[in-house]
């Protein structure tokens, strides 16, 4: 149920140097509120219902901003009641994800291999190889974890990094759910 192990494990598994110390929020189910004036708010709204829906009992998050080096890296975790109620919401997030970045964000996105990372895996990415950004998200028992990594230039592959990050939060997760 200690969310903040996962979150906190640095980005530097994608291989980069992130000098930073994170920003990390843990929050109790309640949801955080929303303007409804916000154009997104429909959208937000429908992801925060999955995860009430999902019975919520804990989320968190760390993001990394590297100003210098114009890149982003955020880890998230979600803790809901069952594994098949966590499945609901991992298909939320991927909805999100698909409806996010082309409409929000103005990012064209494409499907990337996210195979071998927890359970119902899947990513995206934006922009190209050496600029843009990826978002993996996945399974673990009755958890949703996602990552994302935004570089503009990236060091290395984008795609690669984010899934090195990714394995390594998983099997932290994994060791934490056996």
């Amino acid at each position: 149920e200690d969310l903040r192990p996962l979150v906190t494990l640095s980005p530097d598994a994608t291989g980069w140097s992130w000098d930073v110390e994170p920003q990390t929020h843990l929050r109790p189910p309640s949801p955080p509120r929303l303007d409804e004036a916000e154009p997104s708010y429909a959208l937000q709204k429908a992801l925060l219902d999955a995860y009430t829906d999902a019975g919520l009992v804990k989320a968190a998050t760390s993001s990394w901003w590297d100003y210098a080096n114009v890149k982003k890296a955020s880890s998230f975790a979600y803790l809901v009641a069952t594994g098949d109620t966590a499945r609901a919401a991992l298909e939320a997030e991927k909805e999100f994800a698909h409806h996010w970045f082309p409409e929000f964000e103005h990012q064209e996105i494409r499907e990337i291999e996210a195979d071998g990372i927890g359970e119902e895996s899947w990513g995206v990415r934006g922009g190209t190889d050496d600029a843009g950004f990826v978002e993996i998200g996945w399974r673990r028992a009755n958890a949703t974890l996602a990552v994302y990594v935004n570089c503009r230039p990236c060091e290395s592959d984008l795609a690669d990094a984010a899934r090195r990050w990714a394995m390594r939060i998983d099997g932290a997760a994994r060791t934490a759910a056996d």
